[in-house]
């Protein structure tokens, strides 16, 4: 999630909906959200909230598309000043009783609503990446890198791949020295953690591995014991300044490397 759009959540009140989809009903008739309600009740459709945003984001002056994701989540907004996009996720924030957000409702691609926290996110991945002398999230995002440009493999959700690295890497001793030395490492931890179990670190939804077969899980994890092999042999390469071949090894785990010379 890059940006939250909260909701005014005045008139309006939550329940729960099944195991872990909620529902946001609409008290009040004169709220402006009446209009993205379901065609027949009061309850509140995050497809027609995602649709408004869409419709809506393009008066931006540097706007230059926007599209929804394919899960239903978010609004990926475009814009002509950057060179990358924008997540843009409506959220209604529960209260906790106390003056306070106990956590939010996103949507769930399906007109309902799910539960997230994101601030628990952002805790868990400073503490870790502290812990590991900031070299945790450079990390993470050359994996992520990996994952999005590896054709040979299915494509881990985002979040879920984060995850697994966190739980891999967090305590990882000695702490973590520099990116590069630190790629087998990573793998390795992709490896095992697809082949457990990973529940929702918040608490608040389904364990992440069940977005994702064991088939499809096995095939990752076959492939990054893989990918901590070439790795190993690229650094092997590097310290025997054989720079050709290294060069060779981390082009076959990231695709977009420079060839050598």
């Amino acid at each position: 999630i890059d940006m939250l759009i909260k909701l005014d959540g005045s008139g309006l009140s939550h329940s729960s909906y099944g195991m872990y989809t909620y529902r946001l009903w609409l008290k009040d008739s004169s709220s402006p959200l009446r209009y993205l309600t379901n065609d027949n009740d009061d309850y509140l459709n995050s497809t027609k909230v995602l649709n408004k945003i869409k419709s809506s984001v393009s008066s931006i002056s540097t706007y230059r598309n926007s599209v929804i994701k394919r899960n239903g989540v978010a609004v990926v907004l475009n814009l002509t000043s950057y060179d990358w996009n924008f997540d843009l996720v409506p959220a209604y924030g529960a209260s906790d009783g106390q003056g306070g957000t106990a956590f939010f409702l996103i949507p769930d691609g399906k007109g309902n609503w799910i539960a997230t926290d994101p601030r628990k996110d952002q805790d868990a991945i400073t503490s870790a990446n502290k812990a590991q002398n900031g070299y945790l999230i450079p990390l993470m995002r050359l994996i992520k890198y990996w994952n999005t440009r590896y054709y040979h493999c299915p494509t881990l959700p985002s979040y879920y791949l984060e995850t697994l690295l966190i739980n891999g890497l967090r305590y990882h001793y000695p702490a973590l020295s520099s990116v590069k030395v630190t790629v087998p490492i990573a793998f390795d931890a992709l490896a095992t953690g697809l082949l457990q179990s990973c529940p929702d670190p918040k608490g608040l939804g389904p364990n992440l591995d069940a977005s994702l077969g064991w088939d499809d899980r096995s095939k990752v994890s076959s492939k990054a014991i893989d990918m901590a092999k070439y790795a190993r042999w690229a650094l092997e390469y590097e310290q025997k300044d054989d720079h050709k071949e290294a060069y060779k090894w981390w082009g076959f785990i990231f695709p977009d490397f420079p060839a050598y010379g």
